[in-house]
Formats: structure tokens, C-alpha cells, sequence
């Protein structure tokens, strides 16, 4: 919703879609949604468990995008990839135009339990932005 509310104090119209979770990895695919909020332009939103405010501030040489196989299905492509920080207040946003220079790295998926493909985008493709008014 803070990152909806950005977009709108920016005029844009934003949309945001009907949201479920799945109650496990292996029922992702059922419950799979076409986008967090529709600006215009598709914009995923990614709450991290991160402590940042910039670049300088954020813990990782680079920022993970999103788990492939969601990049890889998403249609449309997404426009902007929204990471927030830990406290809701800033946020490290990355270009769909930029895919062409992430890598993908196997990690663990703290969620599930499992390892999975995701996509990195080196840290200068991305930009931050503070949220809060």
C-alpha cells in the first residue's frame, strides 16, 4: 500500500489486483497473480527482510529481482521491480529494460525451505528512492 500510495501522490492511477498466498512451495503455481499493482504499467512489489536506504546502506553487492521461473511467465513483462527495505521507507527499484545485464544465481528460498533460480541485477541498473512524505 506505500508503495500504491507513492505512485498515486506521483499522479499516476494505480490499480492493485485481488492477493493470495500459497500455503506452500509446492502449490505455488495455483496461486500465482499477474502483478502486485497495475500503474500504467505492471510494477512488482518485494517486501525484503533488509535493513538499507541507498546503495551505500544496502548489505549486498547486488539486488536479487525475483525468482526466474516468475520473471520467465510473467506476461506482460514487468515494467519496474519495487524491493522495499525492512521499515517500509525506502525502496531500491529496478528496471524491466535492465534485464538484459542480470545474472541468475541459485539461492535458498527462506520461505519454502528450497533452492531456486534468481535473478540479480548488478547494483547500477538500480535506483533508490525514499517512500515516505
Amino acid at each position: 500500500m506505500r508503495v500504491a500510495d507513492w505512485f498515486v501522490r506521483k499522479g499516476y492511477t494505480v490499480r492493485i489486483p485481488a492477493m493470495r498466498i500459497a500455503p506452500s512451495h509446492d502449490e505455488w503455481e495455483d496461486f500465482a497473480d499477474d502483478g502486485d499493482l497495475m500503474v500504467e504499467r505492471r510494477i512488482e512489489v518485494k517486501h525484503r527482510d533488509v535493513d538499507f536506504t541507498d546503495a551505500g546502506t544496502f548489505p549486498f553487492p547486488d539486488v536479487i529481482v525475483c525468482a526466474k521461473h516468475a520473471w520467465d511467465r510473467a506476461d506482460p513483462k514487468p515494467y519496474a521491480i519495487v524491493s522495499l527495505n525492512r521499515a517500509m521507507t525506502h525502496a531500491a527499484i529496478i528496471k524491466g529494460a535492465s534485464a538484459a545485464y542480470w545474472r541468475v544465481q541459485t539461492l535458498e528460498d527462506k520461505r519454502y525451505c528450497e533452492k531456486q533460480d534468481f535473478l540479480i541485477c548488478p547494483m547500477r541498473y538500480v535506483t533508490f528512492v525514499t517512500l515516505t512524505p
